[in-house]
């Protein structure tokens, strides 16, 4: 069955009101998603040519057809379900991104691609949360906690997790993930044929995920972090979504504090640990993220 088949199946089963048949169906999709990066982590390398960056791409065009049906199963989820199927997509993603949990940092390029596979996969669920303003959803991809073997210290958010903003085959560069995730995206068939009002407005819902994504792990890593999303229009997207009262409980889910802490939490990550494009941006950024510009004067 295609992705756009699949997707299709999954509204058809929501309109039914048959959110069993769709959490079974986000099971079968991320089994067949972990099964095939497990096989990457165990294939003999033997035979493969052409450059790193050659490599890497046609280990990551191998999961093209496998990650673009496990979206078309989340997305219905996402935007229809009730609180629990969400509570589904979520569990679903922590099967996808236990594989690369296992990856040291500075692994072999085909370990490694697994962790651009698993944020890619990610970053598209948590894009198409915010285009359907659904905050809850992204908190509940954040609920999964990772803590990989060889390190000994408690389990970090999963995006507080540096490994899918920095991935190595990419060049541990969070502007080359950046654009790597938002491309894939927007060149799904899915997108393209069954959701033209997110594709329209992909990249504006992208910058704004990512951005928000970056505040996220700055309030858990506690240091500079960049988003190749971080421009003036898209920090006032974000600031009025963080004022809207509806998205609210979902964002103060995401960042695990209570409403009332959510802005004195958020602010300081802003100002103080933000990275950005400046070659892009010679006028920087807004100076406050949540504050009117103003306002403290």
């Amino acid at each position: 069955m295609t992705a756009i088949a699949l997707y299709d199946e999954a509204l058809e089963r929501l309109g039914r009101d048959d959110e069993v048949g769709v959490a079974e169906t986000l099971k079968t999709e991320v089994a067949a998603n972990t099964e095939l990066l497990e096989q990457q982590f165990t294939a003999e390398p033997q035979g493969e040519t052409g450059t790193a960056d050659e490599r890497v791409k046609t280990l990551l065009t191998a999961h093209d057809e496998a990650n673009e049906r496990l979206l078309a199963a989340a997305f219905p989820a996402i935007e229809y379900g009730s609180e629990r199927l969400v509570s589904a997509v979520g569990r679903a993603a922590a099967h996808l991104v236990r594989p690369s949990a296992q990856v040291r940092s500075g692994s072999a390029l085909r370990p490694g691609a697994a962790i651009v596979v698993a944020g890619r996969v990610l970053w598209g669920m948590a894009t198409y949360a915010l285009f359907c303003n659904r905050t809850e959803a992204v908190a509940a991809l954040d609920s999964i906690t990772i803590r990989p073997p060889d390190e000994d210290r408690e389990g970090v958010p999963l995006f507080g997790r540096s490994e899918f903003r920095y991935p190595h085959p990419l060049g541990g560069n969070a502007g080359n993930s950046y654009e790597h995730y938002r491309t894939w995206l927007s060149e799904r068939a899915l997108v393209a044929e069954r959701l033209p009002l997110f594709a329209a407005e992909l990249d504006d819902i992208f910058a704004e995920t990512d951005l928000l994504l970056a505040l996220r792990m700055i309030s858990v890593v506690k240091h500079r972090t960049y988003s190749g999303g971080a421009d003036a229009p898209t920090v006032r997207r974000l600031a009025d979504r963080f004022r809207d009262p509806r998205q609210r409980p979902g964002l103060a889910a995401l960042f695990r504090i209570d409403d009332a802490g959510l802005d004195e939490l958020v602010e300081p990550c802003y100002r103080q640990n933000l990275e950005y494009d400046r070659n892009r941006l010679w006028d920087g950024l807004p100076a406050s993220f949540l504050v009117p510009e103003g306002a403290e004067n």
